[in-house]
């Protein structure tokens, strides 16, 4: 899956919602489950996804479910 990232604001990037105009880049995106889970399970993790956090969780379910993440 790919995702509209603004390109041009510096620290202010974000995911672009349909409506907004503006220098972008496409990002591709995965779920953390298929990158790391069940090979690797971090013990914690720290986001920082402005707005995106309940679709971040959904994608790492697998992971903070399991008894070897704190």
């Amino acid at each position: 899956t790919t995702v509209r990232f603004s390109s041009n604001m510096d620290a202010e990037n974000h995911v672009l919602p349909d409506w907004e105009d503006t220098a972008e880049t496409l990002v591709q995106v995965e779920r953390f489950d298929d990158l790391c889970y069940p090979v690797t399970v971090p013990i914690l993790a720290k986001i920082d996804v402005e707005e995106y956090e309940t679709a971040v969780l959904k994608g790492m379910k697998q992971t903070i479910t399991d008894d070897r993440f704190k």
